[in-house]
């Protein structure tokens, strides 16, 4: 969080990449706001319950709930 930087493993990514991902302001308050340094490093960002959680949610599940 210091450096505004998230690191992303391959093996969770979505395309099997290890990639860096800067932190803008819009996802730092995000990340503020649900106290992301409460949960578990190793944590899905956006799991079930759209917070942190060990297990990734459904492939399309963002997309099934911004259509409602």
């Amino acid at each position: 969080m210091e450096k505004n930087l998230i690191w992303v493993a391959g093996q969770k990514s979505k395309t099997k990449k290890r990639d860096v991902i800067p932190i803008v302001p819009a996802l730092k308050k995000i990340i503020l706001e649900i106290n992301l340094e409460d949960y578990h490093p190793d944590d899905f960002l956006f799991g079930i319950n759209q917070k942190p959680y060990p297990t990734k949610m459904a492939e399309n599940y963002m997309v099934s709930i911004s259509k409602k």
